[in-house]
């Protein structure tokens, strides 16, 4: 992961797998873990990702940390401190991004996976924010993720909140 890329795109569309994870009430865990291809990205570190479960809208935003390598060249993903989107779609994002920034988006989501650079990620949590304003203080909370303290406070509150206060 470069100093660029600071943002995380992944789209789990295979439909069996895809149905795996959302059938794990992520609301209510708000966790999960994978085995993804994925280069770029130094063991251990953490990122601000944005994961879809369809070509048509991105679902959650949360943070991702990149574990061990599993399988043959794939590294275990913990993803976890998810925040549920309902859905925003991905056409209207694109639609709201400039031509260079669309391009770039776009070659990341065609592909499934990838980082989104810093410009291009600024504006999708801004239209993430406007498109679902109830969310907006944890999506800004994910977009200043280089803040550790902002993190650790997040992860500590879903952590409090899913022990004490969703029992």
């Amino acid at each position: 992961m470069n100093s660029k890329n600071v943002g995380f795109f992944v789209r789990f569309d295979e439909s069996r797998h895809s149905d795996l994870i959302k059938n794990i009430d992520l609301d209510l865990y708000g966790e999960f873990s994978d085995a993804l291809m994925v280069n770029d990205w130094p063991v251990g570190s953490l990122c601000v990702t944005v994961i879809s479960f369809s070509t048509q809208s991105i679902d959650y935003i949360g943070l991702a940390k990149k574990g061990k390598k599993v399988v043959t060249s794939k590294n275990r993903i913990d993803f976890y401190s998810l925040v549920n989107l309902k859905r925003i779609s991905l056409s209207l994002i694109k639609s709201k991004l400039e031509l260079a920034q669309d391009k770039q988006f776009s070659r990341v989501v065609k592909n499934g996976i990838g980082f989104v650079e810093q410009t291009v990620w600024d504006k999708v949590i801004n239209v993430l924010k406007e498109e679902r304003p109830e969310s907006a203080e944890e999506l800004i909370v994910f977009y200043r993720y280089k803040n550790t303290l902002a993190i650790a406070y997040m992860v500590g509150l879903r952590i409090f909140f899913s022990r004490n206060v969703m029992r």
